[in-house]
């Protein structure tokens, strides 16, 4: 007998004498206790060691020999098609929860009613992602907006208005912790700003006027009257029935100049 392989690798060991045998070459495993001590591949017959090193390399060598080559090939396709199908179970449930939140993302980015009950809906509100709400309103039942306001979480942070319903916005107002603090309005729909007011500690405290419309203001004027006072006097909104209206002007219809 001839010990033709030894290693610390029992499982090695026993794999090496199992392909001996199955190649033809009588082998005899030696193992002995304890286990730390190394494993023996003993041949019965010393005229195969010359085969019987052959098909030690070629079954312990680093690519994993021809039976370990084998044993994958026989393996891989099991494997593989395991890998793939989790790979495809986790890809289809992350494409679900995209289109869910895609879809609940749409119900919530803009909601409508028909206050008027003209089978027509006259108020908007959408969710920006910005985290700021909007809300539309259609004063004259034509199925445009008129007038919007704008809240950042529970605080409204502005508003605006078409006064002469022509699509164009020609009113702006800028509100802090819920207060007034600056109106604008441009009588001709255009870029230039006719009147400007500042607002503080809600009270009106100055006034700008641009009467030649060249873009400067020209006049001003500051005044004690206080916000609530001027929404009876020509402010550019008042609040009739719990719905907010343009204060229009018999001189001047759509704008109240003040």
């Amino acid at each position: 007998m001839k010990k033709v392989h030894e290693t610390h690798n029992r499982a090695e060991a026993h794999l090496v004498a199992h392909t001996l045998e199955q190649e033809g070459v009588p082998a005899e495993l030696r193992a002995e206790l304890p286990s730390y001590d190394p494993a023996s591949v003993w041949i019965r017959n010393d005229a195969d060691a010359e085969r019987a090193m052959a098909i030690i390399d070629d079954v312990v060598k680093p690519a994993g020999g021809r039976h370990a080559a084998a044993n994958r090939k026989d393996r891989s396709p099991g494997i593989l098609f395991a890998i793939g199908l989790v790979c495809g179970i986790c890809i289809g449930m992350v494409i679900l929860d995209l289109v869910r939140d895609t879809q609940e993302r749409r119900v919530r980015a803009r909601t409508e009613w028909d206050v008027n009950g003209d089978g027509r809906a006259d108020r908007w509100r959408e969710y920006r992602p910005d985290s700021v709400t909007v809300d539309a309103v259609d004063e004259d039942a034509d199925g445009t907006p008129d007038y919007w306001v704008y809240y950042k979480v529970n605080d409204m942070i502005g508003d605006e208005g078409d006064s002469d319903r022509d699509g164009r916005k020609d009113y702006w107002g800028t509100y802090r912790d819920n207060a007034v603090v600056e109106r604008r309005w441009s009588f001709g729909n255009d870029s230039i700003i006719d009147k400007r007011v500042v607002y503080e500690h809600h009270r009106k405290k100055v006034e700008y006027l641009d009467n030649d419309r060249d873009g400067a203001f020209d006049q001003w004027n500051t005044s004690t009257t206080t916000a609530t006072e001027r929404s009876t006097t020509g402010s550019p909104w008042t609040n009739s029935s719990g719905r907010w209206r343009w204060k229009r002007s018999a001189r001047r219809p759509g704008v109240t100049r003040i």
